[in-house]
Parts: C-alpha cells; structure tokens; sequence
C-alpha cells in the first residue's frame, strides 16, 4: 500500500482544493455556514501533504539516530503538564486574561532564557492578543 501513498496524497490534496474552492461562495467569516468544510479541506490537506511527505522522507537514506538531550526531560514533561493544569482551573477562579498572563510567563521561565522583563512582556502581549482576537470572534471569556 505504501506505494500508493504518493497517488493517494495527491488525491486527496486535489479533493481538499476542489471543496475549499466550493466552500468560498458560502459564508466563512466569523464562524458561518462555509466555516466546517473549510476546516475540513484544511486538515484533509495537512493529512495529504504529510502522506506524501512521509512516502518522500522513506525514499531518503537513512541518517543517524539523533542524540537524545540528557536532563530532567521527563521533569518538564510533568511540569509542563501540571502548569497547564493549574491554568485551567485558574481560568475559572481569576479569569482568562490573568491566568493566560501568569501561565505564559511560567512556562517562559521554564523553556526559555529570556531576561524578566522580555518573559513578562510577552505574556502581556499573548494575553492581550488572545483577549482582543476572542473578543472580535464574539466569544465571552471568563472574566474576573
């Protein structure tokens, strides 16, 4: 079957053009009734370019395994996991723009070597963006 997956791959790439080419005379934004065949041809997309891609990468000769990093990989794993976790729960208690703020700033202090101020205005500008862009979609965030 594998053979096939170049034919497949651009069949289905074909298909997702052909409906998101149909969906445009239906009503795409903000969210109407063109809004789910686009998403779908969307993603039906991805699915066939990484099909292809996937066949193309085994025609490759293979290359050496890469090195695994060393470290608390699993550390962060749980980290990460439990961050996110508070995050949702504290969307609830103080509200989406606080909480986002506080979330982007932890998980930057944990992945990334940006100075305090960099940390802190990059989850100002996340929150505010994610806040505005919610806001022009009509969606009502948890406010505290």
């Amino acid at each position: 079957m594998k053979r096939y997956d170049i034919g497949a791959g651009l069949l289905l790439l074909l298909l997702s053009a052909v409906v998101m080419f149909d969906a445009r005379r239906l009503e795409v934004l903000p969210v109407g009734s063109g809004t789910f065949p686009v998403l779908l041809a969307a993603i039906l997309a991805v699915c066939a370019l990484l099909l292809i891609g996937g066949h193309l990468a085994r025609l490759l000769p293979a290359a050496a395994a890469p090195e695994l990093p060393s470290g608390d990989g699993s550390m962060n794993v749980l980290i990460g996991c439990s961050v996110t976790a508070l995050y949702i729960a504290a969307i609830a208690v103080v509200g989406f723009l606080p909480a986002t703020f506080v979330f982007v700033v932890a998980m930057l202090s944990r992945i990334s070597r940006y100075r305090w101020l960099t940390r802190i205005a990059i989850g100002a500008l996340i929150a505010g963006l994610a806040t505005v862009g919610f806001g022009a979609l009509g969606v009502s965030l948890p406010a505290f």
